[in-house]
């Protein structure tokens, strides 16, 4: 599991390579730039995906079990909710896009460079 800031911009050739695999899960904003046209992909995809029990996190009010989740120190996640998934947000949580092994090797096959996500799951922990 990986995880970028909100959102990501791509040249009009990878929102081609990507859209098949990642369109149902989000929305390519067309945006001009100094160097031609490109597009932000908003992700619209939200998933209950956390084993909140295993992850260890900070809220908003520490006294308060109902405030907002304000940042992670460790997450667990469910495999079977991202098994089939690219991208998402967190249902509750920070706002992070987070971008699956699906997406990665899809980046890797088509040999796309620039996107440096922060690793935060080895897939190997998973039983997925």
């Amino acid at each position: 599991m990986y995880m970028n800031h909100y959102n990501f911009v791509c040249s009009p050739r990878a929102r081609e390579i990507l859209a098949p695999h990642i369109e149902q899960e989000g929305e390519f904003l067309p945006i001009e730039t100094e160097e031609g046209p490109y597009f932000l992909f908003h992700c619209l995809n939200y998933l209950d995906c956390l084993v909140l029990e295993e992850c260890e996190f900070d809220r908003y009010e520490e006294d308060d079990p109902t405030s907002p989740i304000r940042s992670f120190s460790k997450m667990a996640f469910r495999p079977e909710a991202i098994r089939d998934v690219h991208c998402f947000h967190l249902c509750s949580g920070p706002g992070a896009l987070f971008l699956t092994h699906n997406f990665m090797r899809l980046l890797k096959e088509h040999n796309f460079e620039g996107l440096c996500p922060k690793l935060m799951w080895e897939e190997s922990s998973s039983p997925a």
